[in-house]
C-alpha cells in the first residue's frame, strides 16, 4: 500500500469509528498483520465501539513493543559517545562504593530495570559488559552507567520532587538531554 493510499485508509478509519485521532501507521499495519484481529474484524459486523476497542487493543500492543525494544541503536550509539565523552572530559570520575551501591539498589526496584531487548547493540553490550539489564528509559547498562560519576538516573524519584530515581538532584542539562 502506498503511503498516499495508506494516509487515505487511516483518516477513513478515523471518521468511520469516530476517533479524535488518526490511527498511527504502526497501528494500521497491526491491525491488518496480527491474524486474530484480521479474523475479528472480518469475522462478523463490528459496532463502532468493537471498532474502537480493536484499535485500542493493537496501539497498546504496538507501545508495549516499542518500550520493550528500548531506544533505537542510532539513539544508543549516540548516547553512548555522548556519555563516554562527558566522562573523559571530567576526568574518568567514577562515584564512592555507597554511591554506587545505592544507586543499583534502585535501578534493582525500578519497573523500567528490564532485561535487555534482544538488539544488536544491546547483545554487545551483554557480552562486553557481562550484564543482562538495562534502563527500559535510557537502554543503559546499569551497572556501567552507575559507575561513572557524570551520569544520572533519567526517571523522577517516584515521592521526591526535584530528585531522581537515586536520589540525586535532576540537573538541567540532564533533563534536556531526555534520553541518554
Amino acid at each position: 500500500m502506498s503511503g498516499e493510499a495508506l494516509d487515505k485508509a487511516r483518516a477513513e478509519l478515523r471518521r468511520l469509528a469516530g476517533l479524535p485521532d488518526e490511527v498511527a501507521p504502526e497501528v494500521m499495519a497491526g491491525i491488518f498483520a496480527d491474524p486474530d484481529h484480521i479474523g475479528e474484524l472480518y469475522a462478523k459486523p463490528r459496532s463502532l465501539e468493537e471498532l474502537r476497542t480493536c484499535i485500542d487493543a493493537q496501539a497498546r500492543a504496538v507501545q508495549a513493543r516499542n518500550a520493550a525494544a528500548g531506544p533505537p541503536p542510532a539513539e544508543l550509539a549516540a548516547t553512548a559517545a555522548a556519555a563516554f565523552w562527558r566522562w573523559a572530559r571530567a576526568g574518568f570520575g567514577v562515584v564512592d562504593a555507597d554511591t554506587y551501591e545505592r544507586r543499583l539498589q534502585a535501578c534493582g526496584g525500578c519497573v523500567h530495570f528490564q532485561d535487555a531487548p534482544s538488539g544488536l547493540m544491546q547483545a554487545a553490550g551483554r557480552a562486553a559488559f557481562r550484564e543482562r539489564k538495562v534502563c527500559g528509559l535510557c537502554g543503559c547498562f546499569m551497572g556501567k552507567k552507575a559507575r561513572l560519576a557524570t551520569e544520572g538516573c533519567p526517571a523522577p524519584h517516584p515521592t521526591a520532587h526535584g530528585l531522581t530515581r537515586w536520589g540525586e538532584p535532576v540537573e538541567p542539562e540532564r533533563r534536556s538531554r531526555g534520553r541518554r
